[in-house]
């Protein structure tokens, strides 16, 4: 009689213990979906003066300028051709297609309201904070790194120019890829279903067609596998983890292909330096990192730079003892967090966690060390953190997380937890706030960056730039001609300083300056709008030379045609005109205006 009471008694209380565990499980994922709702919130509200912002650095360019984007027609040359391809500007450095079409989405649903863009660009960055989440919330079974992991993140003023500078979305969008991509083969891992795996790889792919970067992936899931798979020996686990990374692997060799076929090269030199300079100079690149993401202030597109030719102490010496000695505090670390015993699954995975995030970090800053394929004078970029952030990041949110894990709570988190995390919290918020407006506009920018850079010819000419694009053109004229001064045959400033002319009203003097910059560095562009000031000087036959100069460098540029249809017929050529005006037709269907040229023509101008 006694026995069966007991087996029953048994099997209530393991109902009942059933039930606390599903209960307790529920409980702690409201919780966190509650904390998460907040941070993602609130690193929303911290940004959202980015959408008042204009169009700045090469918003212009990139998108208020680019026929590209602004038809369905080009879709096939967005796979076909570089980034920079429109307008003339044959740049081999980027291959980004799905970032251009990220563009023509956004052109197609919004126009040219830069609300929308920006609107969709702190989306983006947000999406990328709660994917961040959702990595680490897969990855260790506590629910708390995740969290602050997200939230150092999300609300790192480092992040402001990715998240106020609507060109800059290629890193959000990137970072949200690669971390979903990362995700999505952990659960192809844990679920054992190759659907994951296949939604991974897709992933990855578009990732690497976002921004050439992802390219390190591979190295992390190499990495992942090793850590979290142990057969008998290391040789086993080495070719265990080689398999599992070659799928990435393969997409990685023909997105290279194909990258090499398109831009005719692998890697892009624009600033060739020689090996010795390169080594100089990293280590004072990388404080500059170092101090970037634990001091965030007086953020700026630009900074100062040295390229060190020689061994000096200060800039070279004393900064790589530095990464020395951190790099080895941070293999020591690793390894003493190794040792710790008695661990329970969570803590283990939180253990892995630790080298897979430094391991992030370092090899998505290494694009950012190659010196030579950077534009000189911008080697330092706030975006290039972006990446490397997510794993210092998590290292810090697991960081926190221990930190009185023992203490009493509120709402399922050490009240001394969340203490640092709300302090945290509002010094990011602050620094955001301090920072963001910085980004307002591009006199407000580049204003910035020569005060940070006063030596910097690339912030003066973008700091005449805005103020030409703000119609100060008199404010403009003798910043330029001082820039002139000390390199004459600039192209870009004598383009610009012609602009300035031209936009007074004094075409003589943008003649000169325009054709200087043409005759320097032709775009097909900059030959355009020479041929239309020579055409309204009454040059009709030089005029014509130019605008066919347009023409051969770009094909299919707008207006190159008909402004080529208006000289010839100044000229008297009413066949090779109409013929012209035809062409512009054919090229821009729209034009009206090329259009009524036909007919005219075609009735004798009458």
């Amino acid at each position: 009689m006694g026995r069966p009471k007991r087996r029953g008694m048994t099997a209530r209380r393991t109902s009942k213990t059933g039930r606390l565990v599903r209960q307790n499980h529920s409980a702690f994922l409201s919780l966190s979906t509650a904390w998460i709702t907040a941070i993602l919130a609130f690193t929303f509200l911290a940004y959202l003066p980015v959408l008042r912002f204009a169009y700045v650095f090469d918003d212009v360019e990139q998108i208020v300028k680019n026929p590209h984007i602004q038809s369905w027609q080009y879709l096939s040359d967005y796979f076909t051709q570089s980034l920079w391809s429109h307008g003339g500007a044959f740049q081999t450095r980027f291959y980004r297609p799905f970032f251009l079409l990220w563009l023509r989405l956004n052109n197609a649903l919004f126009g040219l309201n830069p609300f929308y863009w920006h609107l969709t660009t702190l989306v983006s960055h947000v999406c990328a904070t709660f994917v961040l989440y959702l990595l680490v919330r897969q990855v260790s079974r506590n629910w708390l790194p995740a969290i602050f992991s997200a939230l150092l993140f999300g609300l790192h003023p480092i992040h402001i120019q990715v998240a106020a500078w609507i060109s800059s979305v290629s890193e959000s969008l990137l970072a949200a890829s690669l971390l979903a991509s990362l995700l999505c083969y952990m659960l192809s891992v844990s679920r054992k279903d190759k659907r994951w795996l296949t939604a991974s790889l897709a992933l990855y792919t578009a990732a690497l067609l976002l921004k050439e970067t992802a390219v390190g992936l591979p190295a992390i899931v190499f990495l992942y596998v090793w850590l979290w798979n142990d057969p008998q020996s290391k040789d086993t686990r080495a070719r265990f983890a080689f398999a599992r990374t070659l799928p990435f692997l393969a997409v990685t060799a023909v997105y290279l292909c194909v990258r090499a076929v398109v831009l005719h090269t692998v890697v892009a030199q624009s600033s060739p330096m020689r090996a010795s300079t390169l080594f100089f100079t990293l280590p004072s690149i990388l404080l500059a990192y170092f101090k970037l993401f634990l001091w965030p202030t007086r953020l700026s597109p630009m900074y100062p730079s040295v390229l060190l030719t020689r061994l000096e102490a200060k800039a070279f010496l004393f900064p790589l003892l530095g990464w020395v000695a951190l790099a080895v505090g941070a293999v020591f670390l690793i390894w003493r967090d190794s040792k710790r015993t008695g661990l329970s699954s969570a803590d283990k995975d939180d253990q892995r966690l630790l080298p897979l995030s430094l391991l992030w970090a370092a090899i998505f800053l290494l694009p950012a060390l190659y010196l030579p394929a950077l534009q000189e004078g911008a080697f330092i970029q706030d975006r290039y953190l972006y990446l490397p952030s997510a794993g210092l990041a998590i290292v810090v949110g697991l960081a926190i997380a221990r930190v009185g894990s023992e203490g009493r709570k509120f709402l399922g988190m050490p009240r001394v937890q969340i203490v640092i995390a709300a302090t945290l919290a509002v010094i990011m918020a602050f620094g955001i706030r301090r920072e963001i407006y910085v980004w307002a506009d591009n006199i407000s920018l580049f204003t910035r960056a020569v005060e940070r850079s006063p030596g910097n010819k690339i912030a003066q000419h973008d700091l005449a730039a805005g103020l030409l694009d703000a119609k100060r053109y008199e404010d403009a004229i003798p910043l330029l001609q001082k820039l002139l001064r000390e390199e004459p045959n600039d192209p870009v400033g004598n383009n610009n300083l012609g602009q300035a002319y031209l936009n007074l009203g004094d075409r003589i003097h943008a003649e000169g300056y325009l054709a200087k910059s043409c005759q320097i560095h032709p775009t097909a562009r900059q030959l355009y709008q020479l041929g239309a000031v020579r055409f309204n000087l009454g040059r009709a036959d030089a005029a014509e030379q130019t605008f066919r100069q347009a023409i051969a460098m770009d094909p299919n540029g707008l207006g190159y045609h008909s402004g080529l249809g208006l000289a010839l017929e100044r000229l008297g050529k009413q066949n090779l005109a109409k013929e012209a005006f035809e062409q512009e037709v054919t090229v821009n269907p729209q034009d009206t205006i090329s259009r009524q040229a036909i007919a005219r023509l075609s009735t004798g101008g009458l």
